[in-house]
Formats: C-alpha cells, sequence, structure tokens
C-alpha cells in the first residue's frame, strides 16, 4: 500500500503545510503583540493624563512656570497618542469613542496658557492634536 506514495512529495507538502501553520502561529503572536503594545500605550497614556488632571485641577497657588511646565507635558502626551492615532498604531473607533470629547475640550479650553501654547493653528507644535480635532469637527463626532 505504502509502496506506490511517492515521498518526496508528501515530504514537500508537509513542509508547505508546517512552514504555513508556523507562518499563522507567528501573525498570531505578532497580532497579540501589537494588542499588548496598544493596551501598555493606553495605560500609561491613562495613568500620565489622569495624573497630570489632578496636578492642574488641585495646582492653586502654583506658578506660572510650573502650571506651563504641566500644560506641555499635558499636551505632549496627547500630541503622542494623537500621532499614534493618525499613524493607525492604536484602535481608531475606539479612540474616537473614549477620546474625541477629550480632543474638543482641549482645543475648545478658555485657559491662557492652553492657548498660548495651541494658537495660532498654523504654527502650534502640536500638529496631531490640530489634525484630530479638525477630523473630529469635520465628521462631525461631537
Amino acid at each position: 500500500m505504502f509502496e506506490s506514495i511517492n515521498w518526496e512529495t508528501v515530504t514537500g507538502i508537509a513542509t508547505i503545510l508546517g512552514t504555513f501553520i508556523f507562518g499563522l502561529v507567528g501573525w498570531k503572536l505578532s497580532l497579540q503583540n501589537t494588542k499588548l503594545q496598544q493596551s501598555t500605550l493606553e495605560t500609561t497614556y491613562n495613568s500620565f493624563t489622569m495624573l497630570l488632571n489632578k496636578e492642574l485641577r488641585d495646582g492653586n497657588g502654583i506658578s506660572e512656570d510650573k502650571k506651563l511646565s504641566w500644560v506641555q507635558d499635558y499636551l505632549n502626551t496627547y500630541e503622542s497618542i494623537c500621532i499614534s492615532y493618525i499613524h493607525g498604531d492604536i484602535d481608531k473607533k475606539r479612540f474616537m469613542r473614549t477620546r474625541k470629547y477629550e480632543i474638543v475640550e482641549i482645543v475648545e479650553l478658555d485657559d491662557i496658557v492652553f492657548k498660548s501654547l495651541l494658537f495660532p493653528s498654523e504654527i502650534s507644535k502640536y500638529d496631531a492634536i490640530w489634525q484630530v480635532y479638525k477630523e473630529i469637527k469635520k465628521n462631525r463626532y461631537v
């Protein structure tokens, strides 16, 4: 029965099948790694923004230099997450669902320190925030 089997063909098929399965496993691990990286990025971002929000909210009587430093850190954090959104490094639907109001609030906030760093948009160093803000407004996400 086994005398008529071409073992070279069977070996070739097994090699191709093994390579295919190994590729699928690698792809799955890569996908899991990407999700883990996204989760880690969002966790770090959430922790940092909660800390900055608390500092800004509780910062009565702080110096203008300290507030400027905190606002810059806050905007830099949002700039980083907006860059990740633009490049597709994070889930875009989830980002819009969880961050759109924060982005609009940052840009439209009536605070002299925020405004001094964000406006005018043409010379602001926070291009990604502005790009995402304009997308939110254009598509009427809020």
